[in-house]
């Protein structure tokens, strides 16, 4: 039985870094460590995302960036997910974003999957609106049956609490407002044991019309069958 544990959420409204640091856990059975990064357009380009930068420093992979080409003004959103692979465990270790120059109003959230179960690599999807739809809405095919999704939306500021419309439903992670003038609304969330590999659709609702969605999900190792469950974990950032 695999288990979506979430594990911290940070953020910074205002003012400016290269850098935001997440401290938290990964324990010794997890196999796959992910992190949610959102951001206000245009801002600079992310250099990369490290577990334990001051020790292991073990690089995460970017599976999809949805970047709504909007203005720099804070009212359109980026949405970037990251992944690893058998993390090294370490209690109290920071999970570390680097941008290629100071930027403010991003946020991060990470959660970890433990198991016996083994997963590989991922499928992608994304979609932006900066129109009038306020239903972020993704549809994604799994790459093999029962694998495990997850959806996550960088949102305009004061947009949420989200509300899941998925089918079938998500397991929510995290829904938080990042507090700073036009700072992201950020939503991360997750479905275990997707069943068979036909399209599954990950949406949400919302009090917004800016927002910037992917939706990701990760296949089995060959031969394993096992079944997935989940305990969803709500964070408040």
């Amino acid at each position: 039985m695999a288990t979506v544990n979430g594990i911290g959420s940070t953020s910074l409204g205002s003012g400016s870094s290269t850098t935001l640091d997440l401290t938290a856990t990964v324990a010794a059975s997890q196999t796959l460590l992910i992190a949610g990064v959102a951001q206000r357009s245009a801002a600079p380009a992310i250099v990369s995302v490290v577990w334990d930068p001051a020790g292991v420093g073990e690089a995460l992979s970017l599976a999809i960036l949805e970047d709504s080409g909007g203005s720099s003004n804070g009212t359109d959103r980026d949405a970037a997910f990251y992944y690893k692979f058998s993390p090294t465990a370490g209690a109290s270790k920071v999970l570390q974003v680097t941008w290629g120059s100071a930027t403010d109003r991003h946020g991060l959230v990470a959660a970890e999957v433990d198991g016996t179960t083994t997963v590989t690599a991922p499928t992608t999807a994304s979609d932006f609106d900066t129109g009038t739809t306020t239903t972020p809405t993704r549809t994604i095919t799994p790459g093999a049956a029962n694998s495990i999704g997850f959806a996550f939306v960088s949102g305009g500021a004061s947009q949420g609490p989200y509300t899941d419309a998925s089918t079938p439903a998500l397991n929510e992670i995290y829904d938080f407002d990042i507090a700073g003038t036009n700072a992201p609304d950020v939503w991360l969330a997750e479905l275990n044991d997707l069943g068979a590999a036909a399209s599954k659709t990950f949406a949400a609702t919302c009090n917004n019309d800016e927002w910037a969605m992917v939706a990701v999900t990760f296949a089995p190792a060959a031969g394993v069958t096992t079944r997935r469950y989940s305990l969803p974990l709500t964070g408040v950032g």
